[in-house]
């Protein structure tokens, strides 16, 4: 679902509004290109064109090959702007590229969004962007603090970072932020894969 107005939620390209359910690795990337609305009709006719041979490719061969890099980038882009300012994310992030031994949150994200957790991070990304679109929603009605949040993730989003990052924890910290997280099934799941 896209949005008119021009708002945190609405630079979001990611598909929080699909179920992720997958039994291999052919369903898994499947799941992953709707996610990420990867126009593969686009992408076939770009392979065909580079492979002439294409059609003789393995099957699996093929549909690994249906893949959109920088469209893959820019959302994972987008993710890491709208989940970097809160600390859950970023132990995510931390925790999931520790395990390549590196502590880079884009390493992070990238482990966190590839087969073995996809299913679950996918879940709180879901939980997470539903909670963002419902404080967007509100803010006319609570306008102050809510209010603030969305204009600090509209200037997280637009560069002028660590004065915007440091009043969005702030505003985490002491408010019904922390009980969401506290709160977050799909937080707590994801937390205990990672650190078990």
């Amino acid at each position: 679902m896209y949005y008119t107005y021009n708002t945190p939620m609405s630079i979001i390209s990611y598909n929080y509004k699909i179920p992720v359910e997958y039994i291999d690795t052919t369903e898994y990337r499947e799941c992953f290109r709707q996610a990420f609305r990867i126009d593969t009709e686009r992408i076939l006719a770009e392979m065909k064109r580079i492979y002439p041979q294409f059609d003789e490719f393995e099957e699996e061969t093929k549909d690994e090959l249906l893949f959109d890099e920088p469209k893959v980038n820019e959302i994972m882009g987008d993710i890491l702007t709208m989940t970097m300012f809160a600390e859950p994310f970023r132990e995510f992030y931390k925790r999931a590229a520790s395990f390549v031994i590196s502590d880079v949150p884009d390493i992070g994200l990238a482990i966190l969004l590839a087969y073995d957790f996809f299913r679950d991070f996918h879940s709180v990304l879901v939980e997470w962007f539903e909670w963002l679109e419902l404080q967007e929603l509100d803010v006319e009605e609570n306008p102050g603090e809510k209010r603030k949040l969305i204009e600090d993730l509209r200037i997280w989003r637009n560069d002028d970072q660590l004065d915007a990052c440091k009043r969005v924890e702030k505003f985490i910290a002491s408010t019904e932020l922390a009980v969401f997280f506290e709160n977050s099934v799909p937080m707590k799941k994801l937390r205990e894969r990672l650190w078990t």
